[in-house]
Protein backbone atom coordinates (compact mmCIF):
# COMPACT_ATOMS: atom_id res chain seq x y z
CA UNK A 1 0.00 0.00 0.00
CA UNK A 2 2.70 2.47 1.01
CA UNK A 3 4.84 1.39 -1.88
CA UNK A 4 2.01 2.14 -4.33
CA UNK A 5 1.60 5.63 -2.84
CA UNK A 6 5.31 6.31 -3.22
CA UNK A 7 5.28 5.15 -6.83
CA UNK A 8 2.24 7.31 -7.66
CA UNK A 9 3.78 10.34 -5.94
CA UNK A 10 7.02 9.86 -7.87
CA UNK A 11 5.17 9.45 -11.16
CA UNK A 12 3.15 12.61 -10.53
CA UNK A 13 6.30 14.58 -9.70
CA UNK A 14 8.01 13.32 -12.85
CA UNK A 15 5.00 14.23 -14.99
CA UNK A 16 4.95 17.75 -13.57
CA UNK A 17 8.67 18.14 -14.14
CA UNK A 18 8.32 17.15 -17.79
CA UNK A 19 5.26 19.33 -18.46
CA UNK A 20 6.02 22.53 -20.39
CA UNK A 21 5.93 25.74 -18.41
CA UNK A 22 2.51 27.36 -18.73
CA UNK A 23 1.08 30.69 -17.73
CA UNK A 24 1.32 29.75 -14.06
CA UNK A 25 5.10 30.05 -14.23
CA UNK A 26 6.04 33.70 -14.11
CA UNK A 27 8.56 35.06 -16.57
CA UNK A 28 11.43 37.17 -15.35
CA UNK A 29 10.29 40.79 -14.98
CA UNK A 30 11.68 43.54 -17.16
CA UNK A 31 13.98 45.74 -15.15
CA UNK A 32 12.73 49.29 -14.76
CA UNK A 33 14.40 52.41 -13.44
CA UNK A 34 12.61 51.96 -10.11
CA UNK A 35 11.71 48.26 -9.92
CA UNK A 36 9.59 48.53 -6.75
CA UNK A 37 7.42 51.42 -7.91
CA UNK A 38 4.18 50.57 -9.64
CA UNK A 39 3.54 53.16 -12.38
CA UNK A 40 -0.22 52.53 -12.32
CA UNK A 41 -0.94 52.90 -8.60
CA UNK A 42 -0.15 56.06 -6.73
CA UNK A 43 -0.25 56.72 -3.01
CA UNK A 44 -2.00 59.82 -1.75
CA UNK A 45 -0.27 62.34 0.49
CA UNK A 46 -2.77 61.54 3.24
CA UNK A 47 -1.82 57.85 3.11
CA UNK A 48 1.88 58.75 3.27
CA UNK A 49 1.29 60.94 6.34
CA UNK A 50 -0.75 58.20 8.02
CA UNK A 51 2.04 55.69 7.40
CA UNK A 52 4.65 58.09 8.79
CA UNK A 53 2.59 58.60 11.98
CA UNK A 54 2.15 54.84 12.33
CA UNK A 55 5.89 54.23 11.95
CA UNK A 56 6.60 56.96 14.48
CA UNK A 57 4.21 55.39 17.02
CA UNK A 58 5.79 51.98 16.42
CA UNK A 59 9.30 53.40 16.98
CA UNK A 60 8.18 55.09 20.23
CA UNK A 61 6.65 51.84 21.44
CA UNK A 62 9.87 49.95 20.66
CA UNK A 63 11.96 52.52 22.56
CA UNK A 64 9.63 52.21 25.56
CA UNK A 65 9.87 48.41 25.51
CA UNK A 66 13.68 48.54 25.35
CA UNK A 67 13.74 51.02 28.25
CA UNK A 68 11.46 48.84 30.38
CA UNK A 69 13.46 45.73 29.52
CA UNK A 70 16.67 47.45 30.66
CA UNK A 71 15.02 48.42 33.92
CA UNK A 72 13.73 44.92 34.55
CA UNK A 73 17.08 43.29 33.84
CA UNK A 74 19.17 45.83 35.78
CA UNK A 75 21.52 44.55 38.46
CA UNK A 76 19.93 44.76 41.91
CA UNK A 77 21.20 47.80 43.79
CA UNK A 78 22.44 49.51 40.59
CA UNK A 79 20.80 52.79 39.52
CA UNK A 80 18.12 52.38 36.87
CA UNK A 81 19.07 53.18 33.27
CA UNK A 82 17.45 56.15 31.58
Amino acid sequence: MHRRKLILTGAAAAALALAPAGSAVAATPDRAEAPFVCPVLSVSDQARQRLARRRSRFARRQRLHRHLERQLTATPGAPLAR
